[in-house]
């Protein structure tokens, strides 16, 4: 019984690291950028500090790379909200059968 809960123990700490080890790995914030600007999600779910956080890591890796500045910043951040609210210009209903990457 000794060596069996050993052996387990062994496995199940060996499990674990290389579970953290791959968890390291993924950037989720990009993810739940992904989510977030997916027109069927649009975020739901989030609640609004998280989505200020993933909308201010969004500008500060992606928006401020690409040549954003301040000013481009602040009016993507109105345009992302009204995305997530759903308001015009952004309002338009998502059709999963038309709105697709498969051919």
């Amino acid at each position: 019984m000794y060596f069996y809960f050993e052996t387990h123990t062994t496995f199940q700490q060996q499990c674990i690291k290389a579970f953290n080890k791959r968890w390291t790995q993924f950037d989720f914030r990009l993810y739940m950028l992904a989510y977030l600007l997916h027109p069927l999600y649009r975020g739901n779910g989030f609640r609004n500090q998280i989505c200020r956080k993933v909308v201010y890591w969004a500008i500060e890796n992606i928006w401020i790379k690409m040549g954003g500045g301040e000013n481009s910043s602040s009016k993507l951040i109105g345009q992302i909200a009204a995305f997530r609210d759903n308001l015009p210009p952004y309002n338009d209903e998502f059709i999963p059968k038309y709105y697709t990457v498969e051919r």
